[in-house]
Parts: C-alpha cells; sequence; structure tokens
C-alpha cells in the first residue's frame, strides 16, 4: 500500500496489549488470522504480523484468559496452578493485576512473573514475591502486616530480631485461619500482627506487652498473656477485618471499636471489675 500501517493502537507493545484477545475479536477483523495480518493459519505473514505460537502454542481457540488456567487458576500444573489465588481473589478489590502487574512480553513466556501493585508496599519497603528452597512467600507486604519482626518467643527481647525474607505464609502450604481456631490461637493473629514493629498494623500502644505476654514490670519478667479474643471480639473483626486491606486505614474506624462489650472499653480504660479492680488507664 505504499507506506507502514498502523494496525494496533498506541501502546500496543506495553500493558495495552493484554487485551489483545478482546480487541481482535470486536475491532472489525473478528480475528487475528488473514493473509495482511498473522496470516490464514497464524502461522506469520513477512514483513506482517509474526506466528502467534511464538506465544501461543497451541493457538488458542478463544479470546478468553481461562484458555490457558482458570479465573482463579484452580489445577496442579503450570501454568494452572491454584496455589492460594482462590482466597486472594475472594478479598474485596483483588484482582489478577493486583500481585501480575506485566507488559505483554512477560506473559506466556514461560516464567511466573509476580510484580505486587505499589499500593500493598509495606512502611517498610517494596513488596515482593519469593521462592527459595522452603517456599514461595511475600515480603514486604502490607496485607499481610510487612515484616514479621518478631514470634510470641522473641517478643521478650526488648531489641526484636529481624525476620527472615519469608514473611508469609507458604503460597502452596500455608495457612491463616483466625476464626476458626477453636481457641482463637494467639498465633494466628501474629501471623500478621507483630508487637514493637513499625508496621500498619502492629500492635504496641498502651499495656499489650503487659496483656499480651505477661510483661512484669515490677519482677522484670515474662510471665503468662492473653490471647487478642480475650479483649477483641472477633464478631465485629469479621465483619471489616479483610475488607479493606489495600487501606492502611482501619477498617473498623479505631481498634477500641473491636473491643468485647461487656468490657466496656471508653476509649482510656476498661470498666473496672471485669478484670481488674478500680478501672486502670490503658
Amino acid at each position: 500500500m505504499g507506506g507502514v500501517m498502523q494496525i494496533h493502537p498506541a501502546g500496543w507493545l506495553g500493558d495495552a496489549c493484554s487485551n489483545h484477545g478482546n480487541y481482535a475479536y470486536t475491532n472489525g477483523t473478528a480475528g487475528c488470522s488473514n493473509a495482511a495480518c498473522h496470516g490464514a493459519d497464524l502461522g506469520g505473514v513477512s514483513q506482517s504480523g509474526p506466528s502467534c505460537t511464538q506465544c501461543h502454542n497451541p493457538i488458542p481457540n478463544s479470546n478468553q484468559c481461562n484458555y490457558c488456567h482458570g479465573i482463579p487458576p484452580n489445577g496442579t500444573v503450570y501454568p494452572n496452578t491454584a496455589g492460594k489465588h482462590a482466597k486472594h481473589m475472594q478479598l474485596s478489590g483483588v484482582t489478577c493485576a493486583t500481585c501480575h502487574i506485566r507488559l505483554c512480553d512477560q506473559h506466556g513466556n514461560g516464567i511466573v512473573e509476580v510484580i505486587i501493585d505499589p499500593i500493598y508496599n509495606a512502611k517498610t519497603g517494596i513488596a515482593s514475591f519469593t521462592t527459595t528452597s522452603s517456599g514461595k512467600t511475600c515480603s514486604e507486604i502490607s496485607c499481610h502486616g510487612g515484616p514479621r519482626t518478631q514470634t510470641p518467643d522473641q517478643a521478650a527481647a526488648q531489641n526484636p530480631p529481624q525476620s527472615d525474607p519469608g514473611q508469609t505464609p507458604d503460597w502452596y502450604t500455608g495457612s491463616i485461619d483466625v476464626y476458626n481456631s477453636p481457641t482463637y490461637d494467639f498465633a494466628q493473629c501474629t501471623a500478621c500482627h507483630v508487637y514493637g514493629t513499625t508496621e500498619y498494623n502492629s500492635f504496641f500502644s498502651g499495656k499489650h506487652l503487659i496483656h499480651c505476654f505477661g510483661w512484669n514490670p515490677y519482677a522484670q519478667q515474662y510471665t503468662f498473656g492473653y490471647v487478642c479474643a480475650a479483649c477483641h471480639d472477633f464478631n465485629k473483626l469479621s465483619v471489616t477485618h479483610f475488607t479493606s486491606l489495600s487501606s492502611s486505614v482501619i477498617s473498623a474506624g479505631t481498634a477500641s471499636a473491636t473491643i468485647l462489650d461487656y468490657m466496656k472499653y471508653d476509649g482510656t480504660k476498661c470498666n473496672q471489675g471485669v478484670c481488674h479492680g478500680p478501672g486502670r488507664d490503658w
């Protein structure tokens, strides 16, 4: 035709091409298979469109993502490996792009590209996904509380040690089950909430050290501690606990809004007689 034709829209080689299947089906050509574009059999045309088998082999017969993997992935073989996709996709605001921000040349290349939306960066660093010999975990990610610098045993240290790179339960084998634990296991909460860190959801206000770890300032030693459910109402928490993970703001308004009613916490102290004698300031 005497010159170069711009068939695809601007930005096609960037993020725009991630929707190339739908584009091809709706831009008037009804597909990519014709003599002027990618060839009648999608095998490519000299000085025009390359063979689609460079990325797709075999050639997809659908323009939907679930041709290659479930939505979310639900199998055991690449590229349809389930992991914890189903759990995460149930969460409000979480989509494929939350963890898979990528250009088209990084998709369908046989490598799982995990690039996490910066809105989920921890207070201390950039969110990332790490594969090691011990498993696959996220690090520096706010929706899991950021770095877990302490375990309950380590809380005795006035200067808590730094954690290993793996910050979250393993993508394939790990789990967090806050509400179904028979005793509201403290470890389920500290999988994300850790005492004394600088993260958004760290619990270090008031007298947490005394209540959770039994720190006795008079004897200068740790004795025993209470589980989170001794003060926090998990029925209140379950309504909004996992609905605003993209925000560092407490979804209940304030942490005090999650306190058990019978404790009659007024913002500074609990009702006298619940655990203590006269009410003590938190």
